[in-house]
């Protein structure tokens, strides 16, 4: 075809292998998606095991600050009424 618009065949077929090797370090195969799908997954599976434990600790001082305010108050609470009585 390249030969038909002009090219000589030297030409034709020195085109077409620089095509096809562009073509294979550029272009992604099947086996590259399958490695890049499986690279994804246990990426965000780790993700997954990071964000969970940054939740747990979140939990973690939440509860600690909620027990804090809560004896904080039970204490202003008993001293209210030790003052009223």
């Amino acid at each position: 075809m390249l030969e038909e618009v002009g090219f000589s065949r030297n030409q034709a077929e020195t085109s077409v292998k620089l095509l096809a090797d562009t073509m294979e370090e550029n272009l992604a195969s099947k086996q590259d998606m399958k490695d890049l799908r499986v690279e994804l997954r246990q990426e965000m599976k780790d993700l997954g095991v990071e964000f969970r434990q940054e939740l747990k600790n979140l939990e973690m001082r939440l509860t600690v600050r909620m027990g804090a305010m809560l004896a904080g108050t039970i204490a202003i609470l008993t001293a209210i009424q030790k003052l009223t009585y």
